[in-house]
């Protein structure tokens, strides 16, 4: 809370690939692990720590949020806002029930502030509202998040 307001950040982010991506590849059919992810193009905009930093773990991002009075982070992908382009529709779908997973697994930290918006594989849109269904109902989250 800050100056008596409760905050929501209605667009906060995590870094799905800071560890190079092993705990989200954890999550996927082990015939893709070793694919490249399709993230490239992603550029660090926090200018050397000058507009913020990259959230660690969901203890850095609970800090930060404190830090900021933010008492609700709802919270999307990064790097994972660029996999529009895959042109494989199972490896496309597969990734993005893995980072939900990981997203899941995140949030699962403090459930009652971190808030996740499941990530859905545009190109398959059945794949797509199963996903959101299970997101939802499953994962805890509280809405969806289509590539444009």
């Amino acid at each position: 809370m800050r100056d008596g307001y409760f905050v929501i950040d209605a667009d906060g982010h995590v870094i799905e690939f800071l560890d190079n991506a092993r705990a989200l590849r954890r999550h996927m059919d082990p015939r893709f692990r070793d694919q490249p992810l399709g993230g490239g193009g992603f550029k660090d905009r926090g200018s050397g720590g000058k507009f913020g930093k990259n959230p660690e773990s969901p203890a850095v991002q609970i800090e930060d949020m404190n830090r900021e009075g933010i008492d609700i982070g709802v919270l999307y992908p990064t790097i994972l806002l660029t996999v529009w382009r895959l042109k494989e529709r199972d490896f496309a779908v597969d990734l993005h029930r893995a980072y939900n997973d990981w997203l899941a697994e995140f949030c699962s930290h403090n459930p009652e502030r971190l808030k996740g918006v499941a990530a859905l594989p545009s190109m398959d849109p059945e794949a797509s509202a199963r996903e959101l269904e299970r997101a939802v109902t499953q994962l805890g989250f509280i809405g969806g998040m289509a590539h444009t």
